[in-house]
């Protein structure tokens, strides 16, 4: 069936750029104006000629032979489906009232696509990327401050990314790309705007009482708001849990014991910061033997603050001796009698800590499990 309909729509379209043959040309040749590579396709423009009713666009790739490519009753036309890298000749007939006139002078044009452009902060600059296009032997990045009119050419070049750098913290800027062809140019992709905004550095602590963890940065200029991220158990699965205007932000979404992580970014006018450092502690109320603490540490890290961590949540200060270590695995990590951790190789493994009784505190022997994965 679809090979029917394609036959049909190509005899339709036969038929309808024909004229007898015994018939006068008495219509102008078009004058083929433009053709021009946009975000859609190329789009070709000629003048209108006297007495036309529709006219035929012809093309050809390369050295083959001209095919018809539509038929058109306006004095555009845009060619959808052309190829990127591939060079296309065109030309232009005008019918009307059984007559044709002669095709128009042709016009060749190499089909560039257009890129896609995003724009990210990093620590120090706007990082410019965009999407690779198809035999492109060049890209031409524009950037201008929101607020000026006229755009300047911040890169030119193969590359597909490009990093703005030594600029102010709320500086606004508009970028746009062009990828190139030989002499040819693409369309410029949409316009894409940035507000740089400098990482904030956190730091994270405990409140007293233990009814939660306060984070604290500093101001960073033109900043709107800022979102907070949180990670329990990896580096890998943060989330984000606020958005707040002011600098610092209580946690108190805290259950059990765990190794709570923490980063910030700064927000305006739809632009964030990078990550800020990343920040947290263990933290928890001990409640239950099935109740275990998760931490990630890096490989040949040396941590030291699971036992003053354990010793304050039971309340004591100065019963290390209580405490009991083991590793399940020591190739993955050792555990000294007071807790120091030594990272010795990527992998996972559980530290028991056997808590002894302790008067007032804990009537029997409990047995901690600290989930620990070394990175």
């Amino acid at each position: 069936m679809k090979k029917l309909i394609s036959a049909f729509l190509i005899l339709a379209l036969t038929l309808s750029c024909a004229v007898s043959a015994f018939a006068a040309s008495k219509l102008s040749a078009p004058k083929l104006s433009a053709a021009k590579n946009t975000r859609a396709g190329i789009v070709l423009k000629w003048k209108s000629v006297k007495g036309a009713t529709k006219y035929c666009v012809y093309r050809k790739v390369g050295k083959t032979a001209y095919k018809r490519l539509a038929t058109v009753k306006s004095t555009t036309y845009t060619h959808k489906s052309a190829v990127s890298g591939t060079r296309y000749s065109y030309r232009i007939k005008a019918f009307g009232k059984g007559a044709a006139s002669g095709y128009s002078s042709a016009r060749t044009i190499t089909r560039v696509a257009t890129p896609s452009l995003k724009l990210s902060n990093t620590n120090s600059s706007v990082k410019a990327r965009w999407s690779t296009v198809k035999k492109a032997s060049g890209y031409v990045l524009l950037f201008k401050k929101s607020s000026a009119k006229k755009y300047s050419v911040l890169y030119r070049g193969k590359a597909k990314t490009f990093s703005f750098d030594n600029i102010a913290s709320g500086g606004s800027y508009d970028m746009k790309v062009k990828a190139v062809i030989g002499k040819d140019s693409g369309a410029y992709s949409s316009v894409k705007s940035d507000t740089f905004l400098e990482a904030p550095s956190i730091v994270a602590e405990e409140l007293i009482d233990m009814k939660g963890i306060t984070l604290k940065w500093g101001n960073i200029y033109k900043a709107q708001k800022y979102l907070i991220y949180r990670s329990l158990k990896s580096e890998n699965s943060f989330k984000r849990i606020a958005a707040v205007t002011s600098t610092t932000y209580i946690d108190s979404d805290i259950t059990g014991i765990n190794s709570y992580k923490y980063y910030v970014k700064a927000y305006a006018n739809g632009s964030a910061s990078a990550k800020s450092n990343i920040d947290g502690d263990v933290f928890g109320v001990y409640t239950s033997d099935d109740d275990p603490l998760y931490l990630t540490i890096s490989n040949g890290e040396v941590y030291t603050d699971i036992s003053d961590k354990l010793i304050s949540k039971v309340g004591k200060i100065g019963i290390e001796t209580y405490f009991h270590w083991r590793s399940a695995d020591t190739s993955v990590l050792t555990v000294d009698a007071y807790g120091v951790i030594t990272a010795k190789k990527r992998g996972k493994t559980t530290i028991y800590v056997k808590i002894d009784p302790i008067d007032g505190y804990t009537k029997s022997t409990h047995t901690i499990m600290i989930e620990v994965t070394v990175k």
